[in-house]
């Protein structure tokens, strides 16, 4: 098997919820000694925090910090894992550490935290996320809208939803 190969079935193990799969196959590719590249990796850290197994997932990521192998996309994984779990803290944490490291948090991170604070009913604090978006010329795109839309239109007129 080449790399796509297994970077495939690992993606696929994983985002199908059996991460003990991933995990075999992984260990199936270290042994003929093929290495991962940042998207295997980011496949497992995504299969971890759907398996709510984040200290698992934090554990892979200062790994792969360590040689270097690391992107938003490894940061916005964790993070969602963070929020999906209730890890404020270490959520906020991770916000200041993806700062600290000159990792810039994307839409994705936005739309992140706009759907965990919706969750909570912190519309006030979504809005916040939204104009601070705007300020730092990241666009509101369809994910961003529609989560908005979906938690006020419970408790607000669609004048509200926007900022």
């Amino acid at each position: 098997h080449d790399l796509v190969t297994y970077g495939t079935m690992i993606d696929g193990y994983c985002k199908v919820g059996d991460t003990k799969s991933a995990v075999e196959v992984y260990m199936d590719m270290v042994k003929m000694e093929k290495n991962p590249n940042l998207v295997i990796y980011n496949s497992v850290v995504n299969g971890l925090c759907k398996e709510e197994c984040v200290d698992v997932a934090r554990s892979l990521v200062d790994a792969m910090k360590r040689t270097n192998m690391y992107d938003v996309v490894t940061f916005n994984t964790l993070f969602n894992g963070y929020c999906r779990t209730g890890k404020f803290e270490e959520a906020s944490h991770l916000l200041v550490n993806m700062r600290k490291e000159g990792i810039l948090a994307n839409t994705v991170t936005c739309n992140i935290l706009i759907s965990f604070l919706c969750r909570f009913r912190l519309f006030q604090q979504a809005k916040e996320v939204v104009k601070t978006m705007v300020a730092q010329d990241l666009n509101p795109d369809f994910v961003t809208c529609t989560t908005l839309l979906a938690n006020f239109s419970k408790k607000s007129s669609s004048e509200e939803v926007m900022p």
